[in-house]
């Protein structure tokens, strides 16, 4: 439950879109408020997996959002360049593959098969780590640099076109 609201901060921080903000910030409440229920209808001597397959479900498609709106908005510096985006890139991995873990677990029934999907967890939380450590180590180039390489928008670059020009005649 924690863990889900320090996240839907920090995603809702990284939105561009105030609605998207608002929705993300909204769904705190329902969550906690399902974590409870959950809590006092479930076993206490048992890990029930269902509040946590629910948080990466709302997490991954936040993240999906995230993705969509830096597709959208098209800045001049690479978006990938962003310490953020590869945070999000580390979290993504996280929750898509801890999330198959958990709906797989239900159906191991042998030793063979749950070694097996320990590896594939040990495998992904170690590429998440892997990812998520490497993305402190990057720098990212202050939005009013000289070095950018600004573009006009009035270029006019294809003035001289045979469609745009009726003085040229087309061969």
């Amino acid at each position: 439950m924690i863990e889900y609201i320090i996240l839907a901060l920090f995603i809702s921080y990284l939105y561009q879109h105030k609605n998207a903000k608002r929705i993300l910030l909204f769904s705190i409440i329902p969550f906690v408020a399902f974590c409870i229920y959950n809590y006092t209808i479930s076993a206490k001597d048992a890990y029930d997996k269902l509040p946590t397959i629910v948080e990466f479900i709302c997490f991954i498609l936040f993240i999906v959002y995230y993705f969509y709106e830096r597709m959208v908005n098209i800045t001049s510096n690479a978006y990938t360049a962003k310490i953020s985006y590869r945070l999000i890139i580390g979290l993504f991995i996280y929750f898509t593959g801890t999330l198959f873990f958990y709906l797989m677990a239900n159906s191991a029934d042998n030793q063979t098969t749950r070694n097996t999907m320990r590896i594939v967890a040990f495998t992904i939380n170690i590429i998440k780590d892997t990812i998520l450590s490497l993305a402190w180590l990057g720098t990212e180039k202050d939005e009013t640099d000289k070095d950018l390489i600004h573009v006009p928008d009035n270029l006019g670059l294809d003035d001289d076109l045979p469609f745009n020009n009726p003085t040229t005649t087309l061969h």
